[in-house]
């Protein structure tokens, strides 16, 4: 049986997105970052919103399948 992911404070996850944060705000001209989970990922959405980010409900992702499977 899997578990939902837990946010640790300090955990490899929030270093990552505090050094994507620090990456984008040194390069000129980079104003946002934007990435995407699943709505039906709550674990990833509980992580996201521990470490201040919003949600954002603008977009609509349209895809297309191509496999012959």
């Amino acid at each position: 049986m899997s578990r939902p992911h837990q946010s640790v404070p300090g955990g490899v996850g929030a270093q990552l997105m505090d050094e994507l944060r620090a990456l984008a705000t040194a390069r000129p001209g980079c104003s946002r970052i934007e990435w995407m989970t699943d709505h039906d990922n709550p674990g990833a959405r509980a992580f996201y919103k521990s470490l201040g980010f919003d949600e954002f409900n603008g977009k609509i992702i349209y895809r297309v399948d191509t496999s012959t499977a």
